[in-house]
């Protein structure tokens, strides 16, 4: 279950459906630009579910570790170029 907003700002208890995480899976990208560019969590339940899973801790954590492998492979590659 989810609280979401209506568009007068009262609470309202949604019920989440498999087919509502498979469809913000599938938005992922279109739901991210969303929420940075300001739009509430609150609003759907799409927008809902993909603010839950970008604040997870696992999630926040495998795209730091992601990251660091990232700048690690660059520095890296980096590294090797200017000693040749």
């Amino acid at each position: 279950m989810l609280v979401l907003l209506e568009e007068a700002g009262s609470p309202v208890v949604c019920v989440v459906h498999p087919w509502d995480r498979l469809w913000a899976r599938l938005r992922a990208f279109r739901l991210d630009s969303d929420l940075a560019a300001g739009a509430s969590p609150e609003a759907s339940v799409a927008l809902a579910l993909r603010a839950q899973l970008l604040t997870r801790t696992r999630y926040r954590r495998g795209l730091a570790a992601c990251r660091s492998r990232s700048a690690g492979t660059r520095s890296g590659t980096a590294r090797r170029s200017s000693e040749s």
